[in-house]
């Protein structure tokens, strides 16, 4: 049951609630995740204990990151606790940790057109020496390459689609993902079955454009704000994007 009278916040994760360890900010964080026993992320003290204390909306972590990957991230399940979040771009819906089995079935029916082209990527991709491929949760997969723009071009060259999107993320990482398989469709889906009157969103990549034009009000950084069509968006200049989204949430 979704209370605060519907309003739920949709925030991706990483580099917009919290930060890699690699991300050097002076000012006091908190961990929030380990990784083989090291500090992996943290999260600014102001927006932890702003999230802990506001009572406004529901919190819904939207994140590409596995189940596995999420649920690294500690502060969701005890100190700010989300008993909705979606992951995998938005495929899976997780209730209190659980993956909801009515949610994966309706997102392989959305998906299942995409298979063919995902398949021929695969293939052209198993050609690169020394290449190997991460599946996520079998809905999509991603590789590691120098260079990453680079590569996908060559990729949406050599296989043309309009029913697979190819996205870089961080670093050298190459996304090949079904097209509606994306975090605004996923937000809409979770709207219409829980019956928002609003949504709030945040996110800071390309992976979140879908999700940032879907809201009614929208949280974006000045890098991405030109292809956000949402006429809502609110345009954070905050050095730490977070922070600046908890004093203006604040308001």
């Amino acid at each position: 049951m979704i209370k605060n009278n519907n309003v739920c916040f949709f925030s991706d994760l990483d580099h917009t609630l919290i930060y890699s360890h690699r991300i050097q900010i002076s000012q006091p964080k908190r961990v929030v995740e380990f990784l083989d026993g090291k500090e992996q992320s943290y999260m600014t003290h102001k927006t932890f204990t702003w999230l802990q204390k506001q009572k406004s909306f529901q919190l819904i972590p939207v994140t590409t990151r596995s189940q596995e990957q999420y649920n690294r991230i500690f502060i969701f399940q005890h100190e700010i606790p989300c008993t909705y979040s979606l992951v995998c771009n938005g495929g899976e819906l997780l209730v209190h940790g659980i993956r909801d089995k009515m949610w994966h079935d309706e997102t392989i029916s959305l998906i299942q057109n995409s298979y063919d082209d995902l398949n021929k990527m695969k293939n052209v991709i198993k050609k690169i020496p020394g290449v190997k491929i991460h599946f996520v949760e079998n809905l999509f997969f991603y590789f590691l390459l120098e260079n990453p723009l680079k590569w996908a071009s060559y990729l949406i060259k050599m296989v043309p689609s309009q029913k697979v999107l190819v996205l870089t993320g961080g670093g050298k990482k190459i996304y090949c993902l079904p097209r509606l398989l994306n975090k605004g469709v996923a937000i809409e889906r979770f709207k219409r079955r829980f019956f928002l009157k609003k949504m709030f969103a945040a996110g800071d990549s390309d992976f979140d454009i879908t999700m940032l034009n879907s809201a009614d009000i929208a949280f974006v950084q000045p890098q991405l704000a030109n292809k956000i069509n949402n006429m809502n968006k609110i345009i954070i200049s905050n050095k730490i994007f977070s922070d600046g989204i908890c004093d203006y949430l604040s308001k």
